[in-house]
Formats: C-alpha cells, structure tokens, sequence
C-alpha cells in the first residue's frame, strides 16, 4: 500500500500525541510505501536516515514544540503536487487542523479513504494537542469554543473512519455527536526496555517520586508540589519535562520556595530514551493531570513495574487499580493523595 500520514509536530516534538503519529509511521515505512507530511524548515521531500520512511516537509515558522505551518497558496499547491506524484491509498491524519485538513481535502477531491487518529476529547479541543503548546489565551480568543466545535463536526464528518485510543474516547465521539465509523485502536508502545527495568529499592529510605510531561495546566503539576508539603523531607519529587508556557515553570518554582520545599527537583526534558532509567530509580510514579486520552508514560511506567498513583482521568481509570498503584477521586485533596 501507499500510505500518507500527516502530523502538526515534526519528529521529537509534540509530546506523546507526534511521537505515536511518527513511530506509527516509520514502522509502516518497513512493510509499505510510506510518507509523513509535516513541519520542516523548508517545503520539499527527504529521506530519513534511520528508517524507510520518506518525509515531505512543510516550511513552518517557530521554535518550539510546535511550528505553524506557512500555508501559502504555493505551499498549499505544493502539497497537492506531491499527493498527486505520490498517489496515496489511503491519507491519515493525526489532528484536525491545518496540514491535516489539506490532506483530506485531498482526500475528499480524489475519493481516497481519509482515516483520523483523535487524540483528543472533541469537547475539549483547546486543552489538548497543539493547543498545549501555543498561549491558550490567544488561541480561545480567535478560535470561540463554538466556532472550534462547528469546524471540528464538519472535519469529522468528512473522515471515512476514526480511530479512538480507547472507549472513553469512543465515547467522547459519539456524545460529539459523530454517527461514521470508529475504530478502537489503542496507542501502540514498543517496550522491551521498559519490561526490563529493575525496581526502585523499596528498603531505601529516600524515596523517589517521578512524573514526566510537559509542565502545563492540564497536567496539573501545581497539585503535586501542594501534595508533597504533606510528605516527609525524605521523599522527592522528580518533574521530568520542559514549560510550555515559562511563567507557569515560574509559578511552580514560586509555590517550592513559598513552601520551603527543596525536595522538588526541576529535572527539564530529557531524551526520551533516558526514561526508562528515571523510572528505575522511582518509587512511585505521580499524575494528577487532569485530562489524558492515553498518557504513553503511565503506559510505561506501569511496564517498567513502577506503581503509578494519580487522580482519576481517562487514563488512570483505564489502567490503574490498587493492584498496580492507587487511582483517587478528581476532586481528592493534596493531604490525601500524599
């Protein structure tokens, strides 16, 4: 087959939702003819040099997670080119914006199947993906949430298929209001490393908490500091990840210092495949996002054989019991989730 992904994140940005969409990718490279559209300094086609996989750039602006694609009439013209050389079977699109929306009108044009990969709660949009990485505050003001829901109905409704990670997304789409075909397809993660982790010493007396993912709102890091003032001098929290917004970073830093809290360790990001290393030497693995479709890193943690306790949220409900960790109400305080 011919296959055309397309992703809003060049490779390594993005967080979980670009690393799926390009690991998805590059192991369909190895049995298909595979292609990922998506941001690159420059428009043009190019071969990456660890894998089988083809990559079409799209010339995009911005220097952090995400860049926004410079959709000129020539950029856009451009890219229908390339779709009519390479003469996709089926397009696949990981967001429903942008270059993503491009490649199913593509689709709709040349009646090629257009399947989505919904990352997102429809309902709540604006809090997930792309939207993480921009100012939120700019973003809601140009986009209303009831402009946001109109253009999304009309995206779904001109896929041939979508793909939920689980059925809380299923879910999600149907009260949506979406009626086409959904299939469930959870994220996919390769995790011979993490199977092989050893454990943190449970005899040690410091003990080490982790939580990896951007600093963000949603991710809710504030709650963690407010649950480790409650916990003795001899635990630590490790944040693994980078600010998306920096006054956020600064706010989290401000509560440690208001606190007293020297015990919270601002690690920054790290490359993904140092992760598994972290987690062995973490006790306990903490969320208390307070949305996630299908948090990869709760998925790792739990292979590595690293307890995971967090709030309840889509994914924590799908995966965490008292037999692997601890799942507590949304509503729990700081002093009960320490």
């Amino acid at each position: 087959m011919r296959v055309a992904f397309l992703s809003l994140f060049r490779r390594g940005h993005g967080g979980g939702e670009g690393r799926v969409a390009h690991e998805l990718a590059r192991h369909f490279a190895d049995h298909h003819d595979t292609v990922m559209i998506c941001p690159s300094d420059e428009t043009g086609l190019f071969q990456e040099e660890d894998s089988q996989l083809r990559v079409f750039g799209v010339r995009s602006a911005g220097g952090g997670e995400f860049q926004m694609p410079a959709l000129s009439s020539k950029t856009v013209r451009g890219m229908f080119d390339f779709l009519d050389a390479f003469s996709p079977d089926v397009v696949h699109a990981h967001e429903p914006a942008l270059v993503g929306l491009i490649g199913q009108i593509w689709a709709k044009m040349h009646q090629v199947p257009f399947v989505h990969t919904s990352h997102v709660l429809p309902g709540k949009v604006l809090d997930f993906g792309a939207a993480d990485a921009l100012d939120m505050k700019l973003l809601q003001g140009s986009l209303s949430e009831s402009i946001s829901r109109r253009v999304l109905s009309d995206f779904y409704n001109n896929c041939d298929a979508i793909i939920a990670l689980n059925q809380s997304a299923l879910s999600a789409l149907r009260d949506f209001g979406y009626q086409g075909q959904v299939f469930v397809i959870p994220n996919g993660r390769d995790l011979d490393r993490y199977v092989g982790c050893v454990t943190a010493d449970v005899e040690a007396r410091e003990k080490t908490l982790t939580f990896v993912g951007y600093l963000s709102e949603r991710k809710n890091q504030a709650y963690l500091i407010n649950s480790h003032a409650h916990l003795p001098e001899h635990y630590r929290l490790v944040l693994l990840g980078k600010a998306l917004n920096p006054e956020y970073r600064q706010r989290l830093e401000r509560m440690c210092r208001d606190q007293g809290l020297e015990n919270v360790v601002f690690a920054g990001q790290v490359p993904h495949k140092e992760i598994p290393s972290y987690l062995e030497r973490s006790h306990v693995f903490v969320s208390a996002s307070r949305m996630e479709v299908q948090s990869l890193v709760v998925i790792e943690a739990l292979a590595s054989g690293t307890p995971v306790v967090g709030l309840s949220n889509e994914t924590i409900d799908e995966l965490v019991n008292d037999q692997v960790g601890a799942r507590l109400p949304a509503e729990a305080g700081p002093r009960q989730f320490a």
